[in-house]
């Protein structure tokens, strides 16, 4: 089973849904449609949600009967991050470490040590070792306490400091992904002129996924430490014009089913739309 780290394509709905619709909380009757909408069956879809709320991505509060849900925790920040086009900030030239001993604490904790600090933007060196491009170690001081973890900075020349990078994030592999999914999106984009609202909605959504995945992949990530041919330019020309072609077609229908549901008066608006 995966960890709460991995990044499962079916949690991409509802951030995508919430960037279309401009809302900051959304009732779940009209979420779960419009996600449906996208691809997978309703009962699914309910257990997404419900999995998401475990996993700490979701936030929900009841209003009688009807879930009201937000967007929470480190997938909040990283699809705000995506949807405002916010770079990271510059690198300071070090990689932050954490460093527990494999054989000397149980497998269970171990691996929950190592989930919650790649949801933090570590990434898996070797066995025991996990580095960041910046302390991120705050949230995980019970942690490092209680399992007598090291953190520590690694300094080096910066060339050695990016081949660990490359190395622990799997950079080559991720770059040309990157270069496909773009490719792919450009050629769902390009055959999606007058696509009528609910087309328009689910094929800004098939053209933007694998991008948006990647992207949560290599988050945190300073362009410091990205490959010199890292197609990052490529990327955000391509999300600008998929936004632009089909955002207004696509938020407009997802924001008319929020509206045409009895529970419509639960959804919470920003104040400008964050997409399309």
């Amino acid at each position: 089973m995966p960890h709460p780290s991995d990044y499962l394509a079916a949690f991409d709905k509802p951030p995508f849904l919430f960037a279309v619709t401009g809302a900051r909380a959304l009732p779940g009757p009209p979420l779960v449609a419009l996600m449906t909408e996208l691809d997978g069956t309703e009962s699914a879809n309910k257990s997404v949600l419900s999995r998401m709320v475990d996993w700490g991505h979701l936030a929900v509060e009841r209003s009688g009967r009807v879930g009201v849900y937000r967007l929470d925790g480190t997938l909040r920040e990283d699809y705000e991050a995506i949807a405002a086009r916010r770079r990271p900030d510059p690198w300071d030239g070090r990689l932050h470490a954490l460093l527990l001993d494999p054989d000397g604490v149980d497998s269970v904790e171990r691996e929950r040590f190592r989930s919650a600090a790649v949801r933090h933007g570590y990434r898996v060196l070797q066995p025991g070792l996990l580095i960041g491009a910046r302390d991120a170690s705050a949230p995980l001081v019970g942690w490092v306490r209680d399992l007598g973890a090291t953190a520590f900075w690694m300094d080096a020349d910066a060339a050695r400091l990016r081949a660990l990078v490359a190395r622990a994030w799997q950079l080559e592999d991720l770059g040309q992904r990157y270069t496909e999914a773009v490719a792919h999106g450009r050629r769902v984009v390009a055959d999606a002129d007058g696509s009528p609202g609910p087309d328009a909605l689910r094929l800004l959504h098939r053209a933007t996924r694998p991008v948006t995945e990647l992207s949560v992949r290599t988050r945190g990530l300073p362009a410091e430490l990205l490959p010199d041919d890292w197609p990052l330019a490529e990327l955000r020309d391509f999300l600008d014009d998929a936004y632009t072609r089909l955002g207004p077609d696509a938020s407009a229908y997802a924001r008319a089913v929020v509206a045409d549901s009895p529970h419509a008066t639960l959804a919470r608006w920003r104040p400008e739309r964050v997409l399309g």
